[in-house]
């Protein structure tokens, strides 16, 4: 019953992160763990959500987002949620969001993710909402 969270830039082609040991880039998949009570970080708490190694800090944008973006739609007001499901969940209850790792994963070194720079102009995003659990 794990679940596996493939992300996909704007244009719908997967997000890919260089794998620490091999070099080889590799499609960015994460997993919710059932479980997490048998899944556990270096100082023994379970982990909910688990990204690859050295995978860095991406923005999910679900495909009803993808699609307003290839399609040039207006979206006055997009929602950033801390999760991916609850992004997924809002788009098809017409909120468009996209969903962000964790409260500490919305930019990259000092800097919001380029795909939100780029949603935000091509849809001509007027306000943007930050959602937290």
């Amino acid at each position: 019953d794990d679940m596996l969270i493939y992300y996909y830039d704007l244009h719908g082609k997967p997000v890919q992160y260089k794998q620490e040991k091999t070099g080889r880039f590799l499609d960015l998949i994460r997993v919710r763990w059932s479980n997490p009570e048998l899944h556990r970080d270096k100082f023994g708490k379970p982990i909910k959500y688990q990204s690859p190694a050295g995978s860095g800090s991406h923005l999910y944008i679900p495909e009803a987002i993808r699609t307003m973006y290839r399609h040039n739609r207006s979206i006055p007001r997009l929602f950033i949620q801390e999760g991916e499901k609850k992004a997924e969940k809002s788009c098809k209850h017409g909120i468009p969001s996209v969903g962000i790792m964790g409260i500490q994963n919305l930019g990259y070194n000092n800097m919001l993710p380029e795909e939100l720079q780029l949603l935000i102009q091509e849809c001509g995003v007027k306000e943007v909402v930050f959602l937290l659990d």
